[in-house]
């Protein structure tokens, strides 16, 4: 599958046609769910605010996914951690895949033009959360929330190679999974089940 960096609901869409479903669609939320030949799952997405959205995948493939994305100027960075199973992940440059393991962060960002290619596994339960935070949206957004880490985003777009790819890949770490499960196992949409999500993000985040 082929995609190109975009709004993370039209991300989403994309998604939605490889897997044979359609999207479920709320203010600030939408979701794919799916149970066919390519496996059982489902792959949600939540904007905390403009610019900072909550991608989760929550699945077990029958046939792998392989996937491509061609990163865009100024595009996204892309914080995830991966609560059960594995990804493996490579820039275009690059000859071999890496693994991301089970309980490890990470951070991918792509210069423009750039092809990231993301590989994961069938027959096992696959869970991961990726924030996906959008400088330019942040910096133009006025909200309380949003201007607390805005100057922290522009650090770490400084430190992420500046305009060029970037990959990071941490320790393993249990103290951040404990904020990544929440993320992955909240399908609350009430008030309380909001509250848990973006106490989780900010500390994942962090």
């Amino acid at each position: 599958m082929v995609l190109r960096e975009n709004s993370p609901l039209e991300m989403l869409r994309r998604f939605a046609t490889y897997f044979k479903t359609k999207t479920s669609e709320s203010v600030g939320a939408a979701k794919l769910s799916f149970n066919n030949s390519l496996g059982k799952g489902y792959i949600s997405l939540y904007e905390v605010f403009p610019g900072l959205s909550v991608w989760v995948y929550n699945f077990n493939l029958k046939k792998g996914l392989y996937f491509t994305l061609e990163f865009i100027s100024r595009g996204p960075i892309y914080f995830g951690y991966n609560v059960e199973g594995y990804q493996h992940h490579k820039l275009d440059d690059e000859e071999k895949f890496l693994m991301i393991h089970q309980n490890q962060n990470f951070i991918i960002k792509g210069e423009p033009g750039a092809i990231g290619h993301f590989k994961m596994p069938c027959n096992i339960p696959y869970k991961s959360c990726y924030l996906i935070v959008n400088p330019d949206k942040i910096n133009a957004n006025e909200g309380i929330g949003s201007r607390s880490i805005s100057q922290n985003i522009n650090d770490i777009t400084t430190s992420c190679g500046g305009g060029h790819s970037y990959r990071h890949l941490g320790e393993l770490d249990m103290t951040t999974g404990m904020y990544a499960q929440i993320l992955v196992n909240n399908d609350a949409t009430d008030l309380i089940g909001r509250l848990k999500t973006e106490g989780a993000v900010m500390n994942l985040l962090t």
